[in-house]
């Protein structure tokens, strides 16, 4: 998926945190979430 010109995976790692795009604001507004521990994905 590419927002401004910039491409994004829709889950990814970054600094030992997993990063995730909030599918549920699409299309009307674009957001990443942190999702710091393995709990916060469930």
């Amino acid at each position: 998926m590419q927002v401004e010109g910039k491409p994004y995976r829709t889950v990814w790692m970054e600094g030992g945190v997993v990063k995730m795009i909030n599918q549920h604001l699409i299309p009307h507004r674009f957001e990443i979430i942190d999702l710091p521990t393995h709990r916060d994905t469930a």
